[in-house]
């Protein structure tokens, strides 16, 4: 397999297991794609690289009309691994993949502020709790974190991506709380199934949380529905209580005039915003160290122009930071300064690719300090 970037090639089936230099290993290379031998026309025998063995003509087995050559054997030595930079950094692992990962949370004020919400909102029995951030800001790692603290009196269900018109909202909710139903049920059978198990689960001391990830996927119909949810309760408690995240549009959602009952309801909210530039060097300083980095690859300037160019939202951070990572390896370069940053963006604005980063720093939103 063969990576094409524009700033170049990586070929991840014939990289060598040792650490060898960039030069030495474009060089061992540099056949694959059916480029010049380096070393001539053709391989001895035994000269293959380590990994990768060529066959010849006198090895290959007939291949039968209509059908094409098996490709060539790749020993399990070899770079199927899938390492790429990360013993060239003495990482252990990448540490800028995109997935929510709470192993890489980085607590910033602004994550630390939204955690304490979501973790006030369930510990007061708050009936509904919101938690809105733009596309990537580490609004589904927080859950995760959350998710992997509940106390042991909490049964929680999650509901992600769903959509209006994706089936019937009680179906998810019972699903994501583990409830067995009938979907041929009428809405009335199976609403009095639902409150049967809260009433169950708040008789066993167990308190119900349901958590809508991506929320602003819903209509206001449907946040109206999970309101009538949170009605049910025993004296006077409430059974069930919600929690809604979601991008900033899930904001503008709950201004809708038929929601005022829903937005009356919501006792503790939170919006997340992006990194500073201060935290934007500290968060990738944080997850180099957690990967397993001892000392700075990114250097302090192209930190800061980092988080220009990515506005500081972590998600679009960790790609900018892995891609800067492969070219610095391919390169050799054991650093990351600010002219390894502008090579990688003068190509995207050049040749249209990573679209999200056009070299144009994104405005970040306006702080309110600590006295208002």
């Amino acid at each position: 397999m063969i990576f094409k970037w524009r700033f170049g090639r990586f070929r991840r089936r014939n990289r060598p297991s040792e650490l060898v230099s960039g030069e030495e290993w474009r060089t061992r290379n540099a056949w694959a794609d059916g480029s010049p031998d380096p070393a001539g026309e053709g391989r001895a025998p035994g000269t293959d690289p380590p990994g990768f063995s060529c066959p010849t003509a006198a090895s290959a087995e007939p291949v039968p009309p209509g059908m094409a050559p098996a490709p060539p054997n790749v020993s399990a030595q070899g770079p199927a691994s899938g390492v790429m930079y990360e013993a060239f950094y003495g990482l252990k692992e990448r540490p800028f993949t995109t997935l929510p990962d709470p192993q890489f949370l980085y607590w910033s004020e602004a994550h630390q502020l939204a955690y304490a919400i979501l973790h006030y909102g369930i510990m007061t029995r708050a009936p509904i709790t919101v938690i809105t951030g733009e596309i990537g800001a580490g609004k589904t790692t927080l859950l995760r974190r959350l998710l992997g603290e509940i106390p042991e009196d909490l049964t929680v269900g999650l509901v992600s991506n769903m959509k209006e018109g994706r089936g019937e909202l009680l179906h998810w909710v019972m699903m994501a709380l583990g409830q067995e139903f009938d979907a041929s049920e009428p809405y009335v059978v199976l609403f009095k199934r639902f409150q049967e198990f809260l009433v169950r689960a708040y008789a066993e001391g167990q308190r119900v949380v349901l958590v809508v990830d991506e929320a602003q996927n819903l209509g206001a119909a449907a946040l109206e529905e999970l309101r009538m949810y949170t009605n049910i309760n025993a004296d006077k408690d409430e059974l069930l209580q919600l929690v809604l995240v979601g991008q900033p549009q899930l904001r503008e959602l709950l201004s809708h005039p038929d929601l005022v009952q829903f937005t009356q309801r919501i006792s503790a909210d939170f919006h997340l915003e992006p990194l500073s530039e201060a935290e934007t060097a500290n968060y990738i300083q944080r997850r180099l160290e957690i990967a397993g980095a001892t000392r700075q690859i990114f250097t302090d300037a192209a930190c800061a122009r980092i988080c220009r160019v990515t506005g500081g939202v972590p998600r679009l951070v960790n790609i900018l930071c892995d891609i800067c990572l492969v070219y610095g390896f391919a390169e050799d370069r054991h650093e990351i300064g600010v002219d390894v940053l502008e090579e990688i963006l003068s190509s995207a604005e050049r040749r249209g690719i990573f679209g999200q980063f056009d070299g144009k720093d994104i405005a970040q939103p306006e702080r309110v300090g600590p006295d208002g």
